[in-house]
């Protein structure tokens, strides 16, 4: 099963870099007195941009290059590392631990400067304008405390004069008590689309999700993943306010971790349990391979439910819908486990 990586070097697997960018960073504000804010307030005004190819959580090999990344976390806490595992984390929707990788990052300043368009407003690059109907996926501004379960922290973030086309937007996105909002407002130039995700908090759904305060439909897609809104923006029109309304989330995972490897885990393994015919039994199987490296290095297996049960803690996948929550709740369990003090 491990075959499936041995035909890529690890300093391929662990660090993807695409050619440096001439183009400058272009800087979100962030909430005042974050560790990001401090962060940014570093980088030179013309820092170049180093961009890291992104990586797919729906798919085995980028497991591998993230449990590469942790292992050089932890051996040697380099910044090259930590942009590596902000890029999955992101990816994921685990936005805090996004941001303190990108803190981490910081004696790359390049590479930090290239994750940037990753937060806010959502995008790969902003070394070019952005098309015409463009889709954003921004991220949850940082926190400035420490963020416990279920609390919340209101907090902003902005990006002034974002391209779209031959239009310039202002992008705002912000956590409130009751939900999270996103504005917006035209600046300049002609018409234009854009096509904008509400980012999640991980310990909330949304009930309902509004534009401009009047509910609209739920999002489509296989597992929800089709939840990108068409948001049009013309010259002089108000700002334009994407809402996604809390509602409380069962918390159906561990949150509180030990402090060595259970011994259950050590002796016995992790087993994926997946409803039967589920089409991504391939995938799981090849990430139960993937989860046998350095440094988690646990046996892992893919069992299908109503079949005999094997011995190991069960990590439940059987709703299809429920999957990508769940593998970025044991990618989490996983980081805070391996790079606890």
């Amino acid at each position: 099963m491990l075959s499936l990586f041995g035909s890529l070097a690890p300093c391929h697997m662990a660090l993807l870099l695409l050619a440096p960018s001439a183009q400058p960073a272009q800087r979100p504000q962030l909430p005042e007195g974050s560790a990001a804010e401090r962060v940014l307030a570093t980088l030179p005004d013309n820092q170049p941009v180093e961009r890291l190819a992104a990586l797919d959580p729906a798919k085995a090999q980028a497991w591998a290059a993230w449990l590469q990344a942790l292992e050089s976390s932890r051996k040697s806490h380099a910044a090259d590392a930590h942009a590596r595992l902000c890029d999955f984390a992101l990816a994921q929707g685990r936005y805090e631990r996004a941001w303190e990788h990108l803190v981490a990052a910081q004696a790359r300043p390049q590479l930090l400067a290239g994750l940037l368009p990753r937060f806010l407003p959502g995008v790969e690059s902003l070394a070019q304008p952005l098309s015409d109907g463009a889709t954003l996926r921004p991220a949850l501004p940082p926190l400035t405390g420490r963020g416990l379960p279920g609390r919340i922290e209101r907090r902003e973030m902005q990006l002034e004069r974002l391209a779209i086309g031959a239009a310039r937007v202002k992008l705002a996105v912000r956590v409130e008590y009751e939900g999270v909002i996103v504005e917006l407002t035209h600046q300049e130039g002609p018409a234009c689309v854009v096509h904008v995700e509400i980012p999640q908090d991980p310990d909330f759904a949304f009930g309902l999700e509004y534009l401009d305060w009047y509910p609209i439909e739920p999002p489509t897609g296989a597992a929800g993943t089709n939840r990108a809104r068409r948001v049009e923006l013309t010259p002089g029109s108000d700002t334009r306010t994407l809402y996604g309304r809390f509602e409380p989330r069962t918390f159906d995972f561990p949150r509180r971790l030990p402090p060595t490897k259970p011994q259950l885990l050590q002796r016995e393994g992790l087993a994926l349990e997946l409803l039967p015919g589920d089409p991504r039994r391939e995938f799981f199987q090849e990430l139960a391979g993937a989860l046998a490296l350095p440094p988690l290095s646990v046996d892992a297996c893919v069992f299908e439910r109503g079949a005999a049960r094997p011995a190991g803690i069960h990590i439940d996948l059987a709703q299809p819908a429920d999957q990508p929550r769940r593998l970025a709740l044991l990618a989490e369990a996983i980081e805070s486990f391996l790079l606890q003090p």
